[in-house]
Order: structure tokens, then C-alpha cells, then sequence
């Protein structure tokens, strides 16, 4: 399986899924981004984010994660984009940046699922999520993801991020 994501500056980003058992790529498109990715507590929607100036964001007191001090941001998203959230509350390390916590509320305010980032890893110099937890507060499951590796490539041209190439992979 591929997943590829166009972001578009202002424009809404293009969602692609290779399914290798059907030898297809498909588009993610309207309420189907706030589908299950992939049988996972995870959405579509989940994988892209909120562009933050949709929302009205407010800090609010800092608090501790573990032994780690954090800003706490609530953002409220704008009612009118119609999307699966309604507020995000996320806790960012002091330290470095990295969100640690977010916890993702319902258009009626109900919490419906929390993201944890587990562990934190230096690679090339960044750092990078690569294990996280996402979860589901309705349904009381999870779901864990791993990166066990990751490459940096310089040498990849823009015609390898298209649809079409996902089944070339």
C-alpha cells in the first residue's frame, strides 16, 4: 500500500491510496477523508492536519506531560469548514517543539480521540514522531504506529509525486 498527499498552498490538499491487491490508486476526496485510514483509529483527515488559519487559537496555563514542561494551545475551527473536529487542544514541549499530547473534540464538544507521541527520535539532525499513539475515547481502542527507519533522498524528482507513480513503487 502507498499513500501520497499533494499539499497545495490555500487550495485544498489531493489525497491518493495505491491498493496493491486491486493494482489501483485511488483519490480520498469530501466526507471520505474522515473515513478510517486503513482500518486504523486514524482518519485521512488526521494525516493532514489543520491548516491553523481556519481556527482561533488561545494558550492556555502550561502544564507538565510526564516531566516535561508544555505549552497547552486550544484551537477552535471554524464551524463552517464542516470538518470532523470542532476543537484541538494540543500540549507542545517547551523544549523543542514537539506536540506531545492533542486531543481532538467533536462539533459538539465530546472528546473523541487523543494523539500521543511516545517517542522522539534525532534523525539528520530533525526530530521525528516515530512512535505514536492515536486513541479512540468513543470506542475505547488504539491504534500504535511505528516508524522503525527512515531515509532521506535529495535525488527524488517532482514526477515521482504523482498518482500515477504510486503503482511504479
Amino acid at each position: 500500500t502507498a499513500f501520497l498527499m499533494l499539499e497545495r498552498g490555500k487550495e485544498e490538499s489531493e489525497q491518493y491510496i495505491y491498493l496493491p491487491g486491486i493494482k489501483r490508486t485511488r483519490r480520498i476526496a469530501g466526507r471520505e477523508r474522515d473515513s478510517s485510514f486503513m482500518g486504523s483509529d486514524f482518519t485521512y483527515a488526521d494525516m493532514q492536519g489543520v491548516d491553523s488559519k481556519s481556527a482561533k487559537h488561545a494558550r492556555r496555563a502550561d502544564e507538565m506531560v510526564g516531566k516535561e514542561s508544555c505549552y497547552v494551545i486550544e484551537s477552535t475551527i471554524d464551524p463552517t469548514l464542516k470538518v470532523l473536529y470542532g476543537k484541538v487542544v494540543t500540549w507542545v514541549r517547551q523544549s523543542d517543539f514537539i506536540a506531545l499530547r492533542t486531543k481532538f473534540y467533536d462539533q459538539a464538544g465530546k472528546l473523541a480521540k487523543t494523539l500521543y507521541a511516545r517517542r522522539v527520535k534525532n534523525v539528520d539532525g530533525k526530530l521525528l514522531v516515530v512512535e505514536a499513539r492515536m486513541q479512540n475515547e468513543r470506542a475505547a481502542h488504539s491504534t500504535d504506529i511505528f516508524i522503525d527507519s527512515v531515509e532521506r533522498r535529495d535525488d527524488l524528482s517532482d514526477s515521482q509525486f504523482t498518482p500515477s507513480a504510486l503503482e511504479h513503487l
